[in-house]
């Protein structure tokens, strides 16, 4: 990133999406090739008043804590850092590590273990309404690029145009939407793909994530966004889901691509899945996952006109898509608590709330709930 853009996107965090405000106390959580970014956002803390703390990870330390600290030692809460959160009222955490090779190394049931760990620290987020930011940039890397075959300098212009999104305009989409599915008591996915899925959502509350958190997002449970971002999300109920979805954007997991995941439900619980190629990069972060894992989670619906596919976890965001998710979903207000999540994206998909269409291949329909 160059400086001019390190400054603008710092600003916009602080000031527009967090609203920081004097005598917040943030907390900014960076990796080592994310520095720039975090000292501008902490600076930019500094000038409205409000005071930041940095806490650093690396990817040769979280390699070696995932390969030389044995299960036993990795399940400890961080009691400080739990305390911590007494003060805290703004939370930051930017994205890494900065090279996904070092997965193919690792047992992914430590991975459990730390999140297993963390599980006190994400309720006492939750919990305590503290605003916060899971800031996607810092995956934008070389080392990520050519490992999952992208093209670095179209996948950061992506993100970039993303970013630089109208997001008055965004948010108007999203509260259509979530008006309608705000109502809604059943949901069918279906794609030329495959996908065939119904779940209910009767009285679940629907969140739009538009990039500024404002009091209904803090009302509703829910102060936290992402960058980029624009979606409207659901936790379905948990019970509900029956059929199958075909995931046709592919997903980068573990440093491999997964290629058409395939999730069948049966009786509200995944009874099978599948993928056509490297289902092991999903696999074994599922397998040694605690709680509830195998319930739909949530259903999310892309509103972001700037957003494109890549084949990464911005993919949500794209205007006309649907996102399928199971494992935890607390932070939704759903009931399933799992150290396990994981979130997959169909690229066309027609939706159909209570037997009206309100995506059909991918193209919106509202006129029909106006």
């Amino acid at each position: 990133m160059h400086e001019g853009d390190v400054s603008s996107i710092a600003k916009r965090i602080v000031r527009n999406s967090l609203t920081v405000k004097e005598d917040d106390m943030v907390w900014i959580d960076t990796w080592h090739h994310t520095i720039e970014l975090a000292s501008e956002m902490a600076l930019e803390c500094r000038k409205l008043g409000a005071v930041p703390l940095i806490t650093l990870d690396t990817d040769e330390l979280y390699e070696r804590t995932l390969t030389e600290i044995p299960h036993e030692f990795l399940r400890k809460t961080p009691r400080h850092q739990l305390k911590a959160l007494d003060e805290v009222t703004v939370s930051i955490a930017l994205a890494g590590p900065e090279n996904p090779e070092m997965f193919y190394n690792v047992d992914t049931s430590k991975m459990a273990a730390i999140r297993e760990a963390y599980r006190p620290i994400e309720k006492k987020v939750i919990d305590s309404s503290i605003r916060g930011a899971f800031v996607t940039l810092g995956l934008i890397t070389p080392e990520r690029a050519s490992v999952y075959g992208f093209s670095i300098g179209n996948w950061r212009q992506a993100v970039n145009e993303a970013i630089d999104v109208d997001y008055d305009r965004m948010a108007e989409l999203g509260g259509r939407i979530a008006k309608i599915l705000a109502q809604a008591n059943e949901v069918r996915i279906s794609s030329e793909s495959g996908t065939d899925l119904r779940f209910q959502m009767a009285g679940r509350r629907v969140h739009i994530e538009d990039g500024v958190i404002d009091d209904r997002d803090v009302a509703s449970g829910r102060p936290f966004t992402t960058l980029p971002t624009g979606y409207v999300s659901v936790a379905p109920l948990e019970n509900s889901a029956e059929g199958k979805v075909l995931f046709d954007c592919p997903q980068a997991s573990l440093g491999r691509m997964i290629e058409d995941l395939e999730w069948t439900f049966v009786e509200g619980r995944l009874k099978s899945y599948g993928a056509k190629h490297n289902v092991d990069a999903f696999s074994s972060l599922l397998e040694p996952g605690k709680g509830e894992k195998d319930r739909i989670a949530r259903f999310s619906i892309g509103i972001n006109p700037k957003a494109q596919v890549i084949g990464y976890f911005d993919d949500q965001t794209v205007l006309g898509t649907a996102s399928v998710g199971i494992g935890d979903n607390l932070s939704l207000g759903g009931e399933n608590d799992s150290t396990f999540d994981f979130a997959g994206t169909i690229l066309r998909p027609t939706v159909e709330v209570d037997g009206k269409v309100i995506l059909d291949k991918g193209r919106l329909s509202l006129g029909k709930f106006d």
